[in-house]
């Protein structure tokens, strides 16, 4: 079982102002998700903070929480302190508001980068080098952050998955194809894990329908149950190969997760569809050299994003090295949440 435990702290103070209790909150924009940031030395541990969270996001009186309609209003960091090498460290949750349930094992590239413009805010990560290290505490994943050179709470970052030695492997060795045929629609792909349970389709994505879409998810959370990571909901990712030249290559795609279609592309499953399209021969690399690079354009539902997938040379075959994408980043609030 991955180890998700956080770093030893003092017990947290709730500060107090005029007898309310309140915590700190950054509220970012990341890509085109939305989180609201905490601070860990503020927040109880284990089911007490989930409990905080639930709370926050998703009250009794559907107007009192800060939880939105799409599961991408609907995602919480939260940040602590430098360890073990890192800047700063943060754990991802994803809300389920209408369940109140919490996901405390998931990935999510856009938390990192949200996580960073919070810890500049509250001096938790100083950094002089333009470049932030840290660790997501739910899935153990190592990122390194770049800023905009300025107005680093509004610009795009550079997010970049480090740390990546059995990412190969994963994606060739311990991939689960599938095929089907669904209502006279001949339906391929294959099941990986890189953080997230990701089903991949390689299919026109206006074949999709949201019967299609509930299949897909439903073999994603079986294999989730027979790898031993049956809390967190699978994503679905269709994706179309429309062109491969030797700049990279282009693909349309898009996600569901939950049941809802993800208004852009989620950072994390792009980087996994690079990933898995480069370690599985989709895309030429060269013969000669020790290191190589793969560039991806995935065109989605509200624009298009660039993955690079940087390789190192390995005995029996490449490595990955690094997966990364800009997002765009922007602090829509900072102050207190007070609590209930």
């Amino acid at each position: 079982m991955t180890d998700t435990s956080e770093p030893a702290m003092a017990e947290p103070q709730v500060v107090l102002r005029r007898g309310m209790p309140h915590l700190s909150c950054a509220i970012v924009r990341s890509g085109t998700s939305r989180l609201v940031v905490l601070r860990a030395d503020q927040l109880p541990t284990d089911r007490a903070r989930h409990k905080v969270i639930l709370d926050l996001m998703a009250n009794e009186m559907a107007t009192d929480g800060l939880g939105g309609s799409h599961y991408q209003s609907n995602k919480v960091a939260v940040v602590g302190r430098p360890h073990d090498g890192h800047d700063f460290t943060f754990h991802f949750y994803q809300v389920d508001p209408k369940a109140r349930r919490l996901y405390s094992r998931m990935e999510c590239s856009n938390a990192a980068s949200a996580s960073a413009v919070a810890a500049m805010l509250d001096d938790i990560a100083p950094n002089g080098d333009g470049c932030f290290r840290t660790i997501n505490l739910a899935t153990r994943q190592q990122v390194e952050l770049v800023p905009p050179a300025s107005s680093w709470w509004c610009g795009d970052w550079g997010v970049r998955f480090v740390g990546l030695h059995q990412l190969w492997e994963h994606m060739t060795e311990t991939r689960e194809p599938f095929a089907f045929d669904h209502h006279g629609l001949s339906v391929r792909g294959d099941i990986v894990q890189h953080g997230n349970i990701f089903v991949m389709a390689a299919l026109p994505v206006d074949k999709v329908d949201p019967g299609l879409v509930s299949v897909l998810a439903a073999l994603g959370d079986a294999y989730a149950t027979r790898v031993g990571h049956p809390t967190s909901p699978s994503k679905v990712l269709i994706y179309r190969v429309a062109s491969v030249t030797d700049a990279g290559m282009a693909c349309d795609a898009t996600c569901f997760s939950e049941g809802q279609q993800h208004h852009s592309l989620p950072g994390s499953a792009a980087m996994a569809m690079g990933a898995f399209l480069t370690a599985n021969g989709l895309l030429q690399i060269p013969d000669e050299g020790r290191t190589a690079e793969t560039h991806f354009q995935f065109r989605h539902p509200s624009g298009s994003m660039r993955v690079h997938v940087r390789l190192t040379r390995g005995r029996k075959h490449w490595k990955i090295d690094s997966t990364s994408f800009e997002t765009p980043v922007r602090l829509l609030m900072h102050g207190d949440i007070v609590l209930r």
